[in-house]
């Protein structure tokens, strides 16, 4: 036995199966994948850094779960409007909001003043007239449904017919008596206007026969506007007549008619007739119906017919 025998022999018997410096060799290693037993350890299903992905999300809108948060009722910076004071809660209206007429409130304006003056009878016919007129054309508006405001224009269509027969009832009075009136006030200027034309030929035949221009004293003659009622004037000049009573009388040309008698060297009568009335001097006519119905022709002939028989009679007794 060599030297490499004994150091065998002397070596201590191993295990058997021993491997490695392990009985039975290296000892069992258990499956082993990227540093982890039997492999990667079983990772949860991830998405985005999520396990089974991203986390379900509230819904959001403006950064706030389902949407903005609801404010309160806010109103200047309080909610429900001012401290202490009652929520005003506005109602929007569906169409068009109606106005009221114009017309129809001007109908009830004017028919209040027109009753206030009640006792100013003329005077408040103006605003009754006027209260008649809007008030029809704001029924006409609102009975068609374009404006409110009916009640207010029959209210000025009937206080502008009260105000209406308070007139018409003052004037079935009053009417006559004024006509009568003015009737009288035309038969008096007619009487004024042949009181001055009888003045101003008074005048003129004193000049005229101061200068010897004419001798009237023993004639009868009559000057007139109508040729056919100029009598006797043969010894008289009568446009110049005519001419100088103007000079005294300015209104003579506008008198309708007119006439002057003269008899035994003065003015006998003088008339005229203007506007439909006639005047006379000096017997005036004091009825004005009688004023009215009178025409120039019948003055001249009743006033010639008394001139005349005057004068007869005058000669006679001399």
């Amino acid at each position: 036995m060599n030297e490499n025998d004994q150091e065998y022999q002397s070596t201590p018997e191993q295990p058997q199966d021993a491997q490695n410096g392990y009985p039975g060799g290296m000892p069992q290693q258990p499956n082993m994948q990227n540093g982890y037993p039997g492999g990667m350890p079983q990772q949860p299903n991830m998405q985005n850094g999520y396990p089974g992905g991203m986390p379900q999300q509230p819904n959001m809108q403006y950064g706030y779960p389902n949407g903005m948060p609801q404010q309160p009722n806010m109103q200047n910076g309080y909610p429900g409007g001012m401290p202490g004071q009652p929520q005003t809660v506005y109602v929007q209206q569906v169409g068009e909001t109606k106005k009221t007429s114009g017309c129809a409130i001007a109908a009830m304006v004017l028919g209040i003043i027109s009753i206030v003056l009640f006792c100013l009878p003329y005077v408040n016919l103006l605003p009754a007239l006027l209260a008649f007129i809007f008030a029809f054309v704001g029924i006409g508006q609102t009975s068609k449904g374009k404006a409110n405001g009916l009640g207010m224009a029959v209210t000025g269509l009937i206080l502008s017919i009260l105000v209406g027969l308070e007139n018409v009832v003052l004037s079935a009075g009053l009417v006559p008596s004024f006509l009568g009136y003015v009737n009288k006030s035309k038969a008096s200027s007619a009487n004024s206007n042949a009181r001055t034309l009888y003045n101003s030929a008074s005048t003129v035949l004193n000049e005229m026969d101061t200068k010897g221009e004419t001798d009237a004293k023993d004639i009868t003659f009559a000057v007139s506007s109508d040729s056919s009622l100029t009598y006797n004037t043969d010894a008289l000049d009568v446009d110049e007549f005519t001419s100088e009573m103007e000079k005294y009388f300015s209104g003579l040309s506008n008198l309708d008619e007119y006439y002057v008698i003269v008899s035994d060297g003065e003015v006998k009568e003088a008339a005229c007739k203007n506007n439909g009335y006639a005047g006379r001097y000096p017997d005036s006519i004091a009825d004005p119906s009688e004023s009215s119905d009178a025409t120039l022709k019948e003055l001249y002939d009743e006033a010639m017919k008394s001139v005349k028989s005057t004068s007869e009679t005058a000669k006679t007794e001399e």
